[in-house]
């Protein structure tokens, strides 16, 4: 059988763009290399078709005498990995210091800089996006405090307006499938939010459709009340060019 070249280019291609986006995780880093290589070669599976992508995929990230294998089945490991990619809204950590300006010295009208005493979450009460306040002990402002608790209470009464995603959805970038129910499948207790950060590598042309169900057993503090669709590569995007 000839080679496929574009195949090959393609999914070098991916490689590329997934070893160079920062946003992911090097959790989800290696997840996305492995079932990329999973994608492209369908003999892995050495025609066992009782073997699902997940059970596959997982045992491609650890050697089989890990620690992680020895606590958790492969396929936990990729629920994981889907589950801490669901987009979602997360309030920025930030190392915060007093704000309030000097009054005297060389240093006046620049930034106190001390390490927070007091500390709260400010909250817009129209969209909900949060951001961390501190002061020092000299500078602690109770009308400011007041102020937020206020702003708190103003934003529960628009019925807690939840920001658009700041964190997760990153694995969409790199492959195109049905993510919805890999969320739902992930934790089902979660509702995927809209609108998350925009991608940084363009957009993948890998994609994966959904073909027979598999089903994988649940992971810690997850209920398995769903199954990871399978998957599989169309279009020729592998080394070989591949359906299943």
């Amino acid at each position: 059988m000839s080679p496929d070249l574009p195949g090959a280019i393609a999914a070098r291609d991916r490689m590329l763009a997934i070893s160079a986006d920062p946003d992911l995780s090097r959790e989800a880093k290696l997840f996305a290399l492995c079932l990329l290589a999973y994608l492209v070669d369908p003999q892995r599976n050495n025609g066992d078709r009782q073997r699902s992508w997940t059970q596959a995929v997982g045992e491609m990230m650890d050697p089989p005498d890990s620690n992680v294998r020895r606590v958790y089945r492969p396929s936990q490991v990729v629920r994981a990995v889907i589950a801490d990619d669901i987009p979602r809204y997360e309030i920025p950590y930030s190392r915060g210091r007093c704000p309030v300006p000097k009054t005297r010295g060389k240093n006046a009208g620049k930034p106190c800089g001390r390490y927070p005493a007091h500390h709260w979450i400010d909250r817009d009460p129209q969209t909900g996006e949060a951001t961390e306040v501190g002061y020092c002990r000299d500078h602690y402002n109770p009308q400011a405090e007041q102020r937020a608790q206020d702003r708190v209470q103003q934003w529960k009464a628009n019925g807690e307006p939840v920001p658009a995603a700041n964190k997760g959805g990153v694995l969409a970038r790199h492959f195109n499938t049905d993510w919805a129910k890999l969320y739902a499948w992930a934790d089902p207790g979660r509702q995927p939010l809209p609108d998350g950060k925009a991608p940084t590598p363009p957009r993948p042309r890998l994609t994966l459709i959904r073909g027979q169900a598999d089903v994988n057993h649940a992971g810690p503090g997850l209920v398995d009340d769903h199954r990871a669709p399978a998957l599989r590569a169309v279009g020729g995007t592998g080394a070989r060019g591949w359906m299943s």
